[in-house]
C-alpha cells in the first residue's frame, strides 16, 4: 500500500511531504517512509528515509531501504561541508586541505571514509570497494586519495596518528581533532594487508557499522514532533482497528514498537537560490 501525504503551512503553502510504501509479507511487514520538508528557512531542504520491520518471525534487520541509492544520486544530499555521493570522491594533493576541513567540520554529523590507492594495481582490493563504497552511500561521505602524492601531503597536513597509508580504508568520526593523537583510536582503519587477503571479510563489516551509525544521528527538530500531517490520527485508528480484527498485537506506528527493528536515514540538500 502506497500513501501519499502533505503537510501546510497557517497560510496554506505546501510545507512538506510525505511517502510512505508498506508492503504485508509472510515474514514481516515492512514500511519505508520518505518525508521531505520542501522548504526551509536556511536555504536547504531536509530528506529522511526511514524502513521499519514488524517481523512475524526471526528476520534479519536490513542495512537500508534500496531506494536510497537512487535517491543519493538525484537528490546529491550533502552533510556540512560534504557532499553524499554514490562513489568516492577523487583527492589530490591539491585538494587534501579541502579534505581535512571537511573531516574537522563541526557541523558534520556522519562518517567519513578515507581510502587511499595502493602502490602497485590490486584487483581484489579494487573489486571490495567497488562493492562496499555504494553500500555506504547515503550513511557517509567517501573519499580516495589519488596517488602517492595525495597520500603523503594528506599525512602532512593531519599528521603521522590520523593518515591513512596506501590501500588503508579509514572510517572518520564526527569532531576529528588531529592535534590530539589519542584522539586518532576512536577512527578504525582496515589495513592493505586485510583488503587484499581473500580470507580476510573484515572489508564487509565496513558498511555495517556506517549504517549503524546513521540510525543513531538524531533527526533535526523540523522532522520530529513539530512535523504533522493532518490525516495522521485518523490513520493510526484504521491500521489499529485492522490490527485487532486480524487478531494480532496492534503496532506502534507513531514510534520503534517492542517488536520493531528500523534503519534510518537523513539529509540536507542544498535548495535553488
Amino acid at each position: 500500500m502506497l500513501t501519499n501525504q502533505a503537510a501546510y503551512l497557517a497560510d496554506g503553502a505546501e510545507h512538506a511531504i510525505r511517502l510512505q510504501l508498506r508492503e504485508d509479507k509472510p515474514d514481516a511487514t515492512w514500511r519505508t517512509t520518505v518525508t521531505g520538508i520542501v522548504e526551509s528557512e536556511d536555504s536547504y531542504a531536509l530528506v529522511a528515509v526511514s524502513l521499519e520491520v514488524f517481523p512475524n518471525a526471526e528476520v534479519p534487520l536490513p542495512g537500508r531501504p534500496r531506494l536510497v541509492r537512487d535517491l543519493v544520486r538525484d537528490l546529491k544530499p550533502v552533510d556540512g561541508p560534504a557532499s553524499l555521493t554514490l562513489h568516492p570522491q577523487s583527492v589530490n594533493a591539491e585538494a587534501t586541505d579541502t579534505l581535512i576541513d571537511v573531516l574537522c567540520d563541526p557541523i558534520r554529523r556522519r562518517p567519513v571514509i578515507v581510502a587511499a590507492k595502493p602502490l602497485y594495481p590490486d584487483q581484489l582490493w579494487t573489486e571490495r570497494m567497488g562493492i562496499a563504497m555504494p553500500l555506504c552511500a547515503g550513511a557517509a561521505s567517501l573519499y580516495l586519495l589519488a596517488d602517492t602524492e595525495a597520500v603523503e601531503a594528506f599525512r602532512a597536513v593531519i599528521g603521522e596518528y590520523h593518515r591513512v597509508a596506501p590501500g588503508s580504508v579509514r572510517t572518520f568520526l564526527t569532531e576529528v581533532d588531529p592535534a590530539w593523537p589519542k584522539d586518532a583510536s576512536r577512527h578504525r582503519f582496515l589495513t592493505m594487508a586485510r583488503m587484499s587477503d581473500p580470507q580476510d571479510s573484515a572489508w564487509r563489516g565496513l558498511p555495517r557499522a556506517v549504517h549503524r551509525l546513521s540510525t543513531e544521528v538524531p533527526l533535526p527538530e523540523a522532522l520530529r514532533g513539530a512535523l504533522w500531517f493532518p490525516d495522521d490520527g485518523q490513520r493510526h485508528r484504521k491500521e489499529r482497528q485492522a490490527a485487532l480484527a486480524a487478531g494480532a498485537p496492534p503496532m506502534s506506528w507513531l514510534g520503534r514498537s517492542r517488536t520493531s527493528k528500523s534503519s534510518r536515514h537523513c539529509w540536507r540538500r542544498r535548495t535553488r537560490s
